[in-house]
């Protein structure tokens, strides 16, 4: 005992200031407070606590200074440099001023704010001037004018025409002696003087604006642009129903499959059987072929139905009879 204090020295099983705690059957922890956080645990019947960041000490009584820069304050590519006090200076860059650099030094040609509506200074030329990148809705060295397109505002309209401006497009009023989407036609010239059509195709006018051509036998296309004998129509599989395609002369025929028939074999084909009204006579055999029939007859009659009789084998027949 000293100073009206004491201490208790425990045996192995017991704890506690004063010894009270029976270490088989109690938790350290149970005993212990853990500041700030902390959590307690056990070790060799020790209690200890874990304690959260910022804080230490056995039962994290002790808080840590925190670290100013850690929010990086300093904007531009300045450095943060902590104090002793607990706070931060920046060391700024020769072009910056401001607690967190966040201004233009007064040498730099941004220092005035000369961008106006919000834009933003950056300098240029070493930082001997300044460029003012602006808003979409402002144009001008400072971003001082409101910016409003004008479709109209390269001429787009030829030849004396007027152009209006429809929201961001445009539309032109010819004079009456030309056409098209900018008046670029003149209505007297003949659209085929400027050759359109190709490989020996021959031009003609349709209505006042529009021409068509007239291909050889050996080009097809619009403007005659595509040689046929590079062309295979029947690499387009025109023909149905499992029709076989044949090339000639430009154009195609389908072989039909026998249940088909049609340009492109695309309708069925309509058979009947002739031999079901018995055409062959005096037990004629009647063989189809197709929608027709033939008859073979036997060795007593003849015609194409077997509608003869054949004269000297009857009076051979009777004869024998």
């Amino acid at each position: 005992m000293s100073n009206a204090t004491f201490q208790c020295t425990c045996p192995p099983t017991k704890t506690g200031s004063r010894c009270e705690m029976n270490l088989t059957t109690s938790s350290t922890c149970s005993f212990s407070t853990c500041f700030n956080g902390g959590t307690c645990y056990t070790s060799r019947n020790e209690a200890y606590c874990f304690c959260p960041v910022a804080t230490t000490g056995r039962y994290c009584e002790d808080t840590l200074p925190l670290n100013p820069c850690a929010s990086w304050p300093c904007s531009f590519g300045s450095t943060c440099i902590p104090t002793n006090n607990g706070t931060f200076q920046c060391l700024c860059s020769s072009d910056r001023t401001g607690r967190f650099c966040e201004k233009y030094g007064i040498s730099h040609p941004c220092s005035s704010g000369p961008c106006l509506n919000n834009a933003y200074c950056f300098g240029v030329n070493n930082n001997t001037d300044f460029y003012c990148f602006c808003n979409q809705d402002r144009t001008g060295r400072f971003c001082e004018r409101e910016f409003v397109y004008n479709p109209c505002a390269s001429s787009p309209c030829l030849n004396g025409g007027i152009c209006i401006a429809i929201n961001d497009s445009f539309r032109c009023e010819c004079p009456a002696a030309t056409t098209g989407y900018q008046c670029e036609l003149n209505q007297t010239s003949n659209l085929c003087d400027f050759s359109p059509c190709l490989n020996g195709g021959t031009c003609y006018t349709i209505g006042r604006d529009n021409i068509g051509c007239a291909c050889p036998s050996y080009t097809t296309g619009y403007f005659c642009e595509q040689d046929l004998d590079q062309f295979n129509v029947c690499d387009y599989q025109p023909c149905m129903n499992g029709g076989t395609c044949i090339p000639f002369n430009g154009t195609f025929q389908c072989i039909c499959p026998p249940q088909k028939t049609g340009y492109l074999c695309d309708q069925d084909r309509t058979v009947t059987n002739p031999c079901l009204s018995s055409p062959c006579l005096n037990n004629g055999t009647c063989f189809q072929y197709g929608n027709s029939y033939t008859c073979v007859c036997t060795s007593n009659a003849s015609g194409e139905n077997c509608e003869k009789i054949n004269q000297s084998q009857g009076k051979q027949i009777d004869h024998f009879l």
